[in-house]
């Protein structure tokens, strides 16, 4: 077994994808080993980033099972595999894993802010409880009932759910400083193109959505309340632009619609211009003056680069940002003419990032919070081996290195993962190797060790764990 932690990577979605992408630069860093396997749009955002350690595989021909197979085969001595929940390959993914390669740990990361997503989470539902463990983005959302249907929830009792708060950051950051210096060059060039006369009007991107309720509710209700809205508000200062989603503009159900709204509403004096978009969706987040979306995973991202953002549909729907209160809703005409007119200049202000942070479930820390996630399914991997095996002096030489290396964390995840298992045999020998590490570690390291169980086993059910760990910093 490598005393770094290996961990797989299964990418089939571009947004998990993303995640996984800097997760890989990340353990990377922190001297962990990493393989990726991804397809399709995934495996474009790996190439993008330039993860070298990306390893396609196509699921147009081959067949699934064999290639999920082929992908747990190479990699029987691994310390984890993560895979995505938003496509059902991932299923075959954490099945193949379970009977081809045992000993690997298997997780499930749900990369999604919300509890709720209609297509996400019906497969989410498939994938989540065949893994040992769910991670995920959200941190909050280990608190959260999860659906898989609106009323159906999603047992993970057993799935020992995990937040790491993580989030793009980065990404919402820059583009907030693109907006500062491109903004209003962006907005000019887009009112030249479509021969608009400047005369200070707000743009406003709706976004889109991909999912039935959006295309048959929520998009057609936004259109009939900018129908009524105008007959009581002049609604020609706001040009609205629509950014389809990638997956919808192939069908282009919703380009249809506005198609036959603007014949019916467009050339009416007080009806605003309303023109789809021709570029990506990055280029529309530094032109918005306003976003207006129906459900959307880049709703975080609108708050973090300080975009002002109202929700729009035929009825509310709870998402990460109703819930905080970092927009405004818009269900009638009267509430959409109320939530244009209060839309605020453009600002450059940065948003107050704590508030924001905790209501959206992000921590700064996440990349430790991952790697005492890997470190503990390391530990965990190597308690099994010593359990079982018979040449058990070699597989305690490993756990003295485990612990010596992973520190706090792996220390404190053997004496849990003893405790729990009930075992005799594992936690005497838990706490000898612990004991023996701790003598030759320094007042600092011994230091750093008291204040882990400090923080870390507060909770009742850890008051045995935590007493033993005590005595042996003692």
């Amino acid at each position: 077994m490598s005393l770094l932690p290996a961990v797989v990577f299964v990418a089939c979605h571009g947004g998990p994808a993303d995640h996984f992408a800097t997760f890989t630069q990340g353990l990377l860093q922190e001297g962990c080993s990493v393989q990726v396997h991804a397809t399709g749009a995934a495996l474009t955002k790996f190439t993008d980033r330039n993860v070298v350690q990306a390893k396609p595989f196509s699921l147009l021909s081959d067949d699934e099972d064999q290639v999920a197979i082929k992908i747990a085969k190479a990699h029987t001595k691994a310390t984890a595999v993560i895979t995505d929940v938003g496509h059902p390959f991932a299923a075959k993914i954490q099945k193949a894993f379970t009977q081809y390669a045992p000993k690997v740990r298997r997780l499930a990361y749900y990369d999604n802010p919300e509890k709720y997503v209609p297509g996400y989470s019906e497969t989410a539902a498939t994938v989540m409880p065949l893994a040992e463990k769910v991670l995920f983005a959200n941190e909050k959302l280990i608190k959260e009932e999860l659906l898989s249907a609106p009323g159906t929830k999603i047992d993970l009792s057993s799935n020992h759910p995990r937040g790491i708060g993580y989030y793009p950051v980065a990404q919402a950051e820059a583009l907030f400083l693109r907006r500062q210096s491109e903004h209003e060059t962006a907005r000019a060039a887009l009112l030249e193109k479509l021969a608009f006369p400047d005369q200070g009007q707000k743009v406003l991107v709706y976004f889109g959505g991909n999912n039935e309720l959006y295309f048959s509710k929520a998009f057609p209700s936004f259109l009939d309340f900018l129908k009524q809205a105008m007959t009581k508000s002049d609604l020609s200062k706001y040009l609205i632009v629509l950014q389809q989603h990638p997956s919808a503009k192939e069908k282009n159900l919703d380009g249809i619609k506005l198609q036959e709204w603007l014949k019916e509403c467009g050339e009416a004096a007080a009806a605003p211009k309303i023109v789809i978009s021709d570029f990506d969706s990055t280029k529309a987040q530094i032109i918005a003056d306003g976003a207006l979306y129906y459900q959307t995973s880049m709703g975080p991202q609108f708050v973090i680069a300080a975009i002002p953002t109202v929700q729009v549909a035929h009825e509310t729907y709870d998402d990460l940002l109703v819930r905080n209160k970092l927009c405004q809703t818009v269900t009638n005409k009267n509430e959409l003419i109320i939530a244009f007119d209060k839309l605020p200049p453009f600002s450059r202000e940065a948003p107050a990032q704590a508030a924001i942070f905790s209501g959206l479930g992000i921590r700064t820390d996440w990349l430790a919070l991952l790697k005492k996630v890997v470190i503990e399914m390391q530990v965990e991997q190597a308690l099994d081996a010593l359990k079982s095996n018979l040449a058990r002096p070699i597989f305690s030489r490993q756990v003295s290195k485990l612990m010596r290396q992973g520190g706090p964390v792996a220390i404190v995840s053997a004496m849990s993962h003893a405790n729990k298992a009930g075992d005799k045999f594992l936690q005497l020998a838990c706490s000898s190797i612990a004991k023996l590490v701790l003598k030759r570690s320094s007042a600092e390291q011994i230091s750093a060790f008291r204040s882990y169980v400090t923080s870390e086993l507060q909770a009742p059910q850890h008051s045995i764990v935590r007493y033993e760990c005590e005595q042996l910093a003692n």
